[in-house]
């Protein structure tokens, strides 16, 4: 009888301890800064997705004078350019002197779906570069400076994936 009753208090022990311990692991995790960027080569061009927190996208929006609601046409226009003004590939194919020079980018717009926002672009080279791509990448670094920024390359030559 006392062992029963002693395997009833240790269970209910633990299952108290295991509760503390996911409550406090709850209430310690922080969501990290990340922008995810997709580059896909597509038939003739290149379509570009830039997805990253929608909390994110509201202290962008904020940074570049907008309301932060992002829920309007205006403020989405406006982080679209924010990231535009941010992104870039560098040009080797299209021009035929030494010197690089910034693909002319054609930004699409953007959306917020569930807690992420989306920003979309394309790039229609003249051919499917036979290099890496050079990049230059730099969205959200100044509204907060521990952003980790993630780059995924995909075309007929293989996947490449890089963190800047």
């Amino acid at each position: 009888m006392l062992i029963d009753v002693l395997r009833i208090h240790v269970m209910r022990l633990g299952i108290l301890l295991t509760g503390l311990m996911l409550l406090i692991s709850v209430a310690s995790a922080h969501r990290g800064h990340g922008v995810w960027t997709d580059i896909v080569w597509s038939g003739n061009h290149f379509e570009i997705t830039h997805r990253f927190h929608a909390a994110d996208g509201l202290a962008a929006n904020r940074f570049v004078g907008g309301s932060g609601a992002l829920t309007n046409a205006e403020d989405l226009a406006r982080l679209a350019l924010y990231v535009e003004q941010r992104f870039a590939i560098v040009d080797t194919i299209s021009n035929d002197s030494d010197t690089n020079q910034v693909a002319e980018l054609k930004t699409l717009g953007a959306e917020v779906d569930d807690d992420f926002v989306y920003v979309y672009q394309e790039w229609w080279p003249l051919s499917l570069p036979d290099a890496a791509l050079q990049l230059q990448h730099s969205v959200l670094l100044d509204v907060e400076p521990s952003t980790q920024i993630f780059v995924r390359i995909d075309t007929p030559k293989g996947i490449e994936e890089r963190r800047l």
